[in-house]
């Protein structure tokens, strides 16, 4: 399991990955990792005493606007029908962007933020990459009850997030086959509740493309300069994300709430 997504996350880092070892195991699994973005597109909830920050689907790419001093992040990962619900997150000192596009818009964690939970389960803290992780496997959401007693300059504070985990109709319209002298174009169906969608591309040999589009976009193509870059396999796979973003004002900072979905397929013919 990679662990430098969402060391151990990354969400400072890009929100592409939750990827290739999750295929062997399903315990600490990192939200985001450093990939290459290759492509082109076509095409709040929760209960608390602070307030929203605004909309989250202000570019085609979904990206989520906005500074924030941390990212809270809950997730059903799906592989092959084996589920198991997971938490991650991060904070800053200074308010930062947070993007699954562009790993370079995002520093590095830095803050520690007391003991933080959800729904009575402790993430566990990691000092060398300064970010918060579950390790139970025994989380079940919605509804999302976090609690931060909070430190420095992090203030403690409890939020539930009711964000539903956003649908995923499956795999049906993505080619199990393709060439990678042809662009491959992918139908985006089935996908419901989500500010935006992250696909990312495996050939079974640690080389991954992703793109990230708006949560209402009816397809993704790579194209085929990019898709060069992989190596013909017939373990290739795909990894789908869609997600929905909750930004929050708490004890004066902006805190931004993520939920959702990964799934896997593996088995793609990559010629």
């Amino acid at each position: 399991m990679k662990k430098p997504l969402f060391a151990v996350l990354g969400l400072s880092t890009t929100l592409c990955l939750i990827i290739a070892s999750c295929e062997k195991t399903t315990t600490t699994t990192s939200v985001h990792s450093s990939t290459t973005t290759t492509g082109s597109t076509t095409g709040s909830t929760g209960s608390t005493t602070g307030s929203t920050t605004g909309s989250t689907t202000g570019s085609t790419t979904g990206n989520p606007p906005g500074l924030y001093n941390g990212h809270l992040v809950k997730y059903l990962i799906d592989f092959n029908g084996t589920q198991s619900n997971q938490a991650q997150a991060e904070f800053w000192n200074s308010p930062q962007s947070i993007s699954i596009t562009n790993n370079t818009n995002a520093a590095t964690p830095d803050a520690y933020a007391g003991t933080v939970s959800l729904n009575g389960t402790p993430l566990n803290f990691f000092s060398g990459s300064m970010s918060y992780s579950d390790t139970s496997n025994s989380l079940f959401f919605p509804p999302g009850s976090w609690n931060i007693t909070g430190s420095g300059g992090i203030p403690a504070f409890s939020y539930t997030d009711n964000t539903a985990i956003p649908s995923f109709g499956g795999f049906s319209s993505f080619p199990t086959t393709f060439n990678r002298s042809q662009n491959l174009v992918i139908p985006l169906t089935g996908i419901v509740g989500a500010d935006q969608i992250g696909i990312d591309l495996q050939d079974g040999s640690s080389k991954v493309l992703h793109m990230s589009v708006a949560g209402n976009s009816s397809s993704v193509t790579f194209v085929k300069d990019s898709l060069l870059k992989l190596t013909p396999s017939i373990n290739g796979s795909y990894v789908v994300y869609p997600v929905k973003y909750n930004p929050q004002i708490l004890g004066s900072k902006n805190f931004l709430f993520s939920t959702f979905r990964v799934a896997f397929k593996d088995s793609i013919n990559i010629q």
